[in-house]
């Protein structure tokens, strides 16, 4: 590991897109980071990536040990042992709600966060339309999606993807926030879920939206001038 690419990714003064700067408090997080606002339920979420979950009063929110995944979550690279296979958890919640309705609960999930998923996966779960299957298969990661208390919660799990060789340092290295550029690609797979799902869910929210978008500073595009500061 190098010192300074820790560093960068770590430090708020090193790095002017470290997670403390950028992240808004209770939309992006670790799951089960505690921060009042942020109460989607840690049973929901396993009951997502599982075919059951039980132990509902465990004070696990990283190893998911206590349900049973409809597939073997995948192993940390270059570990052969089963005690690596978990999952490290990161999920994004716009401030505004999907629906009106605050007692439907839906999701689908198309990843465990394998790295080497097909480039078409078949929901695990869930009853998704085959538009929402094709935007889950159509980003890298595949992010699963919850919709819960009227809100849509994005999420995947990242434990394999940061080991990637061609991962960034930011990605690589963070620890204990959401790295800039997996907010970004949580934040994509948010918009295009939200949209589609919009069309589909009974009674959508019809209130004001303020999206984050390409003109916020946390997500410049190479062709934004801004983005040489922050790389």
């Amino acid at each position: 590991m190098g010192y300074l690419a820790y560093m960068r990714a770590n430090r708020p003064g090193w790095s002017r897109m470290h997670w403390r700067s950028r992240s808004r408090d209770a939309s992006i997080d670790h799951f089960g980071a505690k921060h009042e606002a942020f109460d989607l339920p840690i049973p929901l979420l396993h009951t997502c990536a599982s075919s059951y979950a039980f132990n509902n009063h465990s004070a696990s929110t990283v190893s998911c040990r206590y349900c049973a995944p409809v597939r073997p979550f995948p192993r940390q690279i270059g570990d052969k042992g089963d005690s690596s296979r978990r999952m490290d958890v990161s999920v994004l919640r716009a401030p505004f709600p999907i629906a009106e309705d605050t007692g439907l609960t839906s999701f689908s999930t198309c990843s465990l966060g394998h790295i080497d998923d097909p480039s078409f996966m078949p929901p695990y779960n869930g009853n998704p339309s085959q538009a929402m299957v094709r935007l889950m298969n159509s980003f890298r990661m595949k992010p699963g999606w919850i919709v819960w208390n009227g809100c849509l919660h994005v999420w995947v799990n990242s434990l394999c993807w940061k080991q990637l060789p061609d991962a960034n340092d930011d990605f690589r290295y963070a620890i204990g926030g959401v790295p800039a550029t997996l907010e970004l690609e949580l934040f994509k797979a948010y918009r295009v879920y939200y949209e589609q799902l919009r069309c589909e869910l009974p009674y959508p929210y019809a209130g004001p939206v303020s999206w984050p978008d390409q003109c916020d500073p946390r997500f410049p595009l190479p062709s934004d001038p801004r983005y040489g500061a922050y790389t």
